[in-house]
Parts: C-alpha cells; sequence; structure tokens
C-alpha cells in the first residue's frame, strides 16, 4: 500500500510561503487524514487525487521529473515550519474508485524504500568506523 487514492478535505493558505497552500486529505481508514503542501490552484475541495506515501519509489517518467531531486522518493517535507507528510498528485487513473483504495500498480509505483538500522563497527585500537546509515531495498509491486 504505496498510492492510496484521497479526497481533498480542506485548503487553507501557507504564511510565508505565498506559492504553497496546504490541503488536507482523506485517504481511508488505512491512513487516515495527511496534511500536505501543493501548488496554488492545483485542487479544490472534494477532489479526487493520488496520495503517493513516504518512502514510495515513482516512476521516472516525465510527470515525476521533479522527483530526481530527491531520488525518485517520497519523503516528508519540511518547509518554513510546515510539514507535507505525503506527495499529492492529480488522479491518473480514468473509472471508479474509492477513497483509500490501493492505486499502486495502475500509477505504476516502483515499490518501496526499506532501510537498515545503522550498526556500529570499530577497530581494533577503538576508533570507531563511520558507516552509512542506508541501504536501499526494492520491494516490487505487482
Amino acid at each position: 500500500m504505496t498510492v492510496l487514492v484521497g479526497r481533498v478535505l480542506k485548503i487553507s493558505p501557507v504564511e510565508n510561503l505565498s506559492n504553497l497552500e496546504r490541503v488536507v486529505v482523506a485517504c481511508g481508514k488505512a491512513s487516515g487524514k495527511l496534511a500536505c503542501l501543493t501548488g496554488i490552484g492545483e485542487f479544490k475541495v472534494d477532489d479526487l487525487c493520488e496520495v503517493w506515501l513516504p518512502k514510495t519509489i515513482v516512476p521516472r517518467t516525465a510527470r515525476f521529473a521533479f522527483m530526481e531531486r530527491w531520488h525518485s522518493v517520497v519523503r516528508w517535507m519540511k518547509f518554513k515550519g510546515y510539514i507535507s507528510e505525503a506527495l499529492l498528485m492529480p488522479l491518473s487513473i480514468v473509472g471508479e474508485v474509492a477513497i483509500g483504495e490501493d492505486i499502486s500498480v495502475e500509477t505504476g509505483s516502483v515499490g518501496i524504500e526499506k532501510c537498515k538500522p545503522k550498526q556500529p563497527t570499530g577497530k581494533p585500537n577503538g576508533k570507531r568506523v563511520q558507516q552509512s546509515n542506508r541501504v536501499a531495498v526494492v520491494v516490487y509491486v505487482g
């Protein structure tokens, strides 16, 4: 469950960020309500949208070219004190969908990034060796 259908509940302006607005979206019983930041005018109240949850790997297509900056992985983002809990995109699926429905396969979600906890290692002389705390494991959907 990495991409869900959501319904826009509330839209409010964001102080200090003139080009963004805060959108509260309902994602069904599984994920509840999420607060996200989007561009002004992208959504209206009661619109259906795609909710890409954190750690989801988006497909490398023109639609998601802007995600290359973050290595195509959806993350929680903080903009001047406002947190965006997911990535909202206009609904690209034609047909009937229900709020909270998993549409990972239909949207082309590549998978989920899983993180391995950092394991401390040491040298015989007691000095610590720096080690990367992230190992990406891709779980393919579909």
